[in-house]
């Protein structure tokens, strides 16, 4: 609480007045996450494409940009889960969303005929999930140095590998 606090360069008791209980200022966190990575963008611009490879794109694009703009904030979360039960209520939040969004995106492949036969819808929501996950994504740059680019095209390469149907998987991608 003391880092956000900082941050926004307000007191403490301004803070929990204006918004609430650190659990309520935790979660308006992670839902400002989404608005900040235009979640709903995404979605808008994959129902314009038909392209499944565009749509693996964005979405490793949309793990980009939490990365970008929020990494910090969610390291501090994740940081605090072994002693702050609020942070553990806002990470599993957070979790569940980015589960909710790559199981839709996994049905999204399916209902247009662009998922492996073999591979079942859920299985493939939870390949997305994990493979864009925040902790793959901080490994991979902060870890082992990789720069945004390059985790990105990673992503979509192995989800495109994955996922997709042979027919599919020479789409062209630009995201």
């Amino acid at each position: 609480m003391t880092a956000i606090v900082q941050e926004s360069d307000v007191v403490v008791h301004t803070m929990y007045d204006s918004i609430g209980p650190k659990r309520a200022i935790l979660l308006a966190l992670i839902s400002v996450m989404d608005d900040d990575a235009d979640t709903g963008v995404l979605w808008e611009e994959i129902e314009d494409q038909s392209d499944p490879a565009f749509h693996i794109a964005r979405g490793a694009n949309l793990t980009r940009q939490f990365h970008k703009r929020s990494g910090d904030l969610i390291r501090l979360i994740v940081s605090a889960t072994p002693i702050e039960p609020d942070a553990t209520e806002a990470l599993a939040e957070r979790v569940r969303r980015h589960q909710a969004g790559t199981r839709q995106m996994a049905r999204c492949l399916t209902e247009q005929g662009m998922l492996r036969p073999e591979l079942p819808v859920t299985r493939a929501g939870d390949l997305f999930g994990f493979l864009t996950s925040i902790p793959v994504y901080h490994q991979l740059t902060l870890d082992y140095g990789w720069t945004l680019d390059e985790c990105q095209e990673w992503m979509t390469a192995t989800l495109i590998t994955l996922l997709l149907l042979e027919s599919h998987k020479h789409s062209t991608v630009d995201s």
